[in-house]
């Protein structure tokens, strides 16, 4: 989860995503503690991207909006991020091959 929907100053705040920090920290805990391969997608933007028509700015690189919350930051190099420009965490990026090199089958 990214700033610029979590926070009320966020570029993009959505009202019931502070709702769901707790669980999914929990869920992440969990995960962590039966070396879970985790990996985030995250939404990134640059500054003429034409999504914004639609959404406005927001995650820009670079931004504090851009970053992933502190309650959740990932444990790197153990964790992966996957920067995405789509909604789709897999068009555009290397998610597919990192899950197969990894002999992943199923993703929750």
């Amino acid at each position: 989860m990214q700033n610029d929907f979590v926070y009320p100053k966020g570029k993009l705040f959505v009202p019931t995503a502070p709702g769901t920090v707790e669980p999914i920290k929990r869920l992440l805990e969990k995960a962590r503690a039966k070396n879970v391969l985790v990996i985030y997608t995250q939404d990134t933007h640059y500054l003429d991207d034409p999504e914004f028509k639609i959404w406005g700015e927001h995650a820009v690189v670079g931004t504090w909006g851009h970053q992933i919350i502190d309650e959740l930051k990932p444990q790197i190099p153990k964790e992966i991020i996957v920067q995405k420009t789509r909604y789709d965490g897999f068009f555009g990026t290397p998610l597919d091959n990192i899950l197969r090199s990894r002999g992943v089958e199923r993703v929750y």
